[in-house]
Formats: structure tokens, C-alpha cells, sequence
């Protein structure tokens, strides 16, 4: 009887699942005739594990699965390796996989991607994996796995959103082995609750372009390291417990386009050095921390950047004239402040500006009429300061209609 025929027949007749593996294993074991194949085998047998602790029969899409050679299962790549066909990728997103991923026995495997399943199990020990280069397990409800730091061909690892509270079974800090992955270019543990501080030897990953760490529970400072990870084009330590100052070497990033470091418990100035970041194009965030002094002029040397935020600190003194030249910024947030002097005449140049918050500091004077060239302006807060001779705001373009 054909494989495929047979197994089909099994599930309609609902034998016992005893008998449906057992059989299982017996036809694996009738497909491979020498020894090369005794590694197909072998991957068969680890895929039919996974299946069935991934709760196979419920997945979105299984063709192929259980009913023919792997090299035809859905979401399965094989290459031959020394002449044997092996599993090196597996590839199952959105694809309702539930209960726990085991991937024990693919020693070839290079490829998981597995994001958007809801995966409450979690997963086994990697520690048999070590040729993964790439894991993509975001929203999935699976926890640091087992052995991570065995993985040292790793190059991307996406964990995020899984609201991570265990490592391999035990605390939920960031496990310190993880500083041994130096192929590492993405890191992406963002959104979990992970606890601790950030390892101290991160800048040992200097091949990192994506470092996301936000929304998590870390404390500590941030480390002095990090000014090591010079390839970095964004950098995500946001909506943590973190303290103490930004350091200064978070000036030699100059690859940056987004640096968000904002809804911690930073304290002391903006250093100087944030002036070196001229790549940033995309955000700039450190809002919500205690940040105290006057703003360094050196930001305006970001002339792409988008999106400012330093709201919500203890800044003081006038907006710098040098921020006339970030004429491609679109949010500009400097609320909750203690700034000083007028309102800036040059903003009204700024005619990119979509949002503009400068609520709740001690800005003097007239509202400059140069705000009524923001003609892309959606939403402005000038409340809370101490002006005087406000304009008629039905000229302005936001409330013209």
C-alpha cells in the first residue's frame, strides 16, 4: 500500500495513535536503503516530533506532512550535505502551530521561523542546533531557549513580543552567554520582562546593526560598551528601568538612524557627543527620563532626522537657533520642560512639522506669526507657558477650515 494511501487511511479509520506511530517509524525505516539516507531518517523522525508537540493536525497548512518524502513537507527546506538530503530550514509562520517546539536531532538546521504562533510551551534545548543562523520565533509566547549560547553561527535572533519571564528555566535576566554570539547582526528581545541589567560585555557584539532591548524590566546603566557596536543603525533600550547617564560613547554610533532611549530614569545632560550622530534620519527619543541641562545645539547636526523627542525631562534654557536646520522634521516634542526665552521664529521654517508640543515649560513672549507657514500641521500645544499677545487662531492654516 502507498505511504500516502496508508496514512490517510489510518486517520480516517481512527486507529489508536500507538498504531499510527509505530507504523510510522516503520515505513521511515522502509524508505532509506543505505547509509546516507540513515540521516534523512533521522530528520524525518525529529520533524514528526515537532509535529506532534506543535500541534500538527490543527496547523493552517501541512501539505506534505507525514504523507511523503520530507523534501515536498510544507514549509521544509533540504539541501545535500555530503551527500546526504538534509533539513537545514524550516520556515512555519502564521501558521497556528500551539504547545512547545522541538527541534531536537536537526543538526543541519539553519533556518526557524516560526513568528506569530502561539507557541505557550515554549521550545527545547538548542544546544544540539549549533548551525542555526537565523531564529524568528517574535510573538510566540516562547522563552529564551536552552543552550543559546551554543549557537555561535547565529546572526539574527527575534524574540520579541513574547512576554518572556524565564531563561531556559530559570531567573529572567538576559542570559550572559549571549555576549559569545559575535555573528550576531540583529537582536531583537524587545517587549518581554526580561529583569537585570544589560550585559555588561554587549560590546563584544560588534557585528550588530539592530539592538532592541525596549519595553522590557532592565536596570543598571547602560554600558559604556555599547559604544563598541559602531555598525549600529538602530538602537532600542526605550521603556525600561534604566539609570544613571547616557553614556558619552554613544557617540562614536555615527551609523545610527534611530536612537530611542526614551520612558527610563537617565539622569544628568544629553552629552555633547550626540552631535556626532548625523546619519539619524528616523527617531530620536529621550523623552520621560530627568534629563537636566540646556539642549546641545550639536542634535541640528541630524539634519534628516524626523522625529524629535525630549519632552518630559528637566531641560532648561531657549530652544538652540541651530535647530533651523532640521527642515525634514516632522515631531517635534519639547513639553514638560523648564525651557526658556521665546517661541522661535525659525520654527516656522520647520514646514515638514506635522506635530508640534511645547506645553507646559516657561517660554515668554508673543506667539511668532512664522507658525502660520506650517502649513502640513496637524496638532500644536503651546499651553501652560507664560505668552503673551496670542494671535487670532483662526489664522492659522490648522484651524482655517
Amino acid at each position: 500500500m502507498k505511504f500516502a494511501k496508508f496514512t490517510s487511511n489510518i486517520r480516517q479509520s481512527g486507529k489508536i495513535k500507538k498504531i499510527f506511530l509505530s507504523t510510522f517509524f516503520i515505513l521511515i525505516s522502509l524508505q532509506f536503503s543505505n547509509a546516507l539516507d540513515l540521516n534523512r531518517k533521522a530528520d524525518s523522525t525529529a520533524l514528526f516530533t515537532l509535529y506532534t508537540n506543535a500541534g500538527g493536525s490543527g496547523w493552517i497548512n501541512k501539505s506534505g506532512w507525514l504523507t511523503s518524502y520530507i523534501t515536498s513537507w510544507y514549509g521544509v527546506t533540504t539541501s545535500t550535505i555530503n551527500g546526504s538530503v538534509r533539513v537545514t530550514g524550516i520556515s512555519l509562520p502564521n501558521n497556528n502551530l500551539t504547545g512547545t517546539l522541538i527541534i531536537n536531532g536537526l543538526s543541519e538546521l539553519q533556518v526557524l521561523d516560526v513568528d506569530n504562533n502561539p507557541l505557550p510551551g515554549g521550545s527545547s534545548d538548542y544546544s544540539q542546533n549549533t548551525k542555526l543562523v537565523y531564529v524568528d520565533a517574535w510573538n510566540t509566547g516562547m522563552g529564551m531557549p536552552a543552550g543559546i549560547g551554543n549557537l555561535t553561527q547565529l546572526e539574527l535572533l527575534n524574540l520579541s513580543n513574547n512576554n518572556i519571564t524565564q531563561v531556559g528555566g530559570g531567573g529572567s535576566t538576559i542570559p550572559a552567554s549571549i555576549i559569545g554570539l559575535t555573528k550576531l547582526t540583529y537582536l531583537n528581545l524587545q517587549n518581554n520582562k526580561f529583569t537585570g541589567s544589560i550585559p555588561s560585555g554587549i560590546g563584544n557584539l560588534t557585528n550588530l546593526t539592530v539592538l532592541s532591548l525596549g519595553q522590557n524590566l532592565l536596570t543598571g546603566t547602560i554600558p559604556t560598551g555599547i559604544g563598541s557596536l559602531i555598525n549600529l543603525t538602530w538602537l532600542d533600550l526605550g521603556n525600561n528601568q534604566l539609570t544613571g547617564a547616557i553614556p558619552t560613547q554613544i557617540g562614536n554610533l555615527v551609523l545610527l538612524q534611530s536612537l530611542i532611549l526614551g520612558g527610563n530614569q537617565l539622569t544628568g545632560t544629553i552629552p555633547n557627543q550626540i552631535g556626532n550622530l548625523t546619519a539619524l534620519n528616523g527617531y530620536l527619543g529621550l523623552e520621560y527620563n530627568q534629563l537636566t541641562g540646556n539642549i546641545p545645539s550639536g542634535i541640528a547636526n541630524s539634519i534628516n532626522l524626523q522625529n524629535l523627542r525630549l519632552d518630559n525631562n528637566l531641560l532648561t534654557g531657549p530652544i538652540p537657533s541651530q535647530l533651523s536646520s532640521l527642515v525634514n522634521l516632522k515631531n517635534l516634542w519639547l513639553s514638560n520642560n523648564g525651557l526658556t526665552g521665546n517661541i522661535p521664529t525659525f520654527l516656522g521654517n520647520l514646514t515638514s512639522l506635522q506635530f508640534l508640543f511645547l506645553e507646559y515649560n516657561q517660554f515668554t513672549g508673543a506667539v511668532p506669526v512664522e507658525l502660520n507657514n506650517l502649513i502640513n500641521l496637524t496638532v500644536i500645544d503651546i499651553s501652560a507657558n507664560q505668552l503673551t499677545g496670542l494671535p487670532n487662531i483662526s489664522t492659522f492654516p490648522l484651524f482655517s477650515n
